[in-house]
């Protein structure tokens, strides 16, 4: 923000490329986490008809990935299955690429909840296309998929974890399993942040969560008495943090 950057919303993005002129170019930049394909394709258009406005696609090419099996799988006969956080701006563009029938489930608990209740009446009349968010908790996903074994008679699964994430969560598991605390660094807002602290809750009796060395000082006192502390941190934390 001090060099001039900040984020804007479509509205503000189209009345930008309207006003760019040769002195004053503007570019935007799509962050990791990716955009709706709608908003994309107002982003192709304007680029089009103002040659002072430009963009810059920086969508994890992982999530790239699943919005090319999302669009390729489009089809009537198809359903399409996302496990992941359905506010997530990451599962927000998913969802936009594929043409039919859709779902979004946090958890295989809400998945099997939904077939006992009749919800995917066509689970087993069309061909269920199932992907996850890049960052999908590893041990939901293990469990999500003996359910799939059990209740759908020809998915097609594609494993869309992203492997840094799943090396991450399986790290953060093995430490909070040896350590008396867990020091998990990252952004509140942070999907794969807020996974590695649930799954570090699970193994580790006291766990912190901080965005900063500062909030260090914050925490109860008690916690300089264990004598174990693993630290693990998001993907997207700064490394000087």
């Amino acid at each position: 923000e001090d060099r001039g950057v900040r984020s804007v919303t479509l509205e503000e993005m189209t009345q930008i490329a309207k006003e760019a002129t040769p002195e004053r170019p503007q570019k935007l930049f799509v962050r990791a986490h990716g955009i709706p394909k709608e908003t994309e394709q107002c982003l192709v258009r304007l680029q089009k008809e103002n040659p002072n406005f430009s963009y810059e696609d920086c969508t994890c090419p992982l999530v790239k990935k699943i919005h090319r099996i999302a669009e390729e799988h489009s089809a009537d006969e198809n359903m399409f299955i996302l496990f992941g956080d359905e506010t997530h701006p990451e599962v927000v563009g998913i969802m936009s690429y594929f043409s039919g029938e859709k779902y979004v489930f946090d958890s295989p608990e809400s998945f099997s909840a939904a077939v006992e209740k009749g919800e995917l009446c066509n689970l087993n009349k069309k061909t269920p296309i199932f992907a996850l968010q890049t960052t999908y908790n590893l041990s939901k996903w293990k469990k999500t998929q003996k359910i799939l074994k059990k209740l759908c008679t020809n998915p097609i699964i594609f494993d869309t974890i992203c492997s840094v994430t799943e090396k991450r969560q399986l790290e953060a598991e093995a430490l909070a399993r040896d350590c008396d605390m867990m020091i998990v660094v990252g952004g509140r807002e942070s999907s794969n942040t807020a996974k590695l602290a649930d799954i570090c809750k699970t193994n580790c009796p006291h766990v912190a969560w901080v965005e900063s060395a500062s909030e260090l000082s914050d925490l109860d006192p008690n916690i300089y008495t264990h004598e174990k502390v693993g630290i693990v941190a998001g993907a997207s934390t700064p490394s000087d943090i």
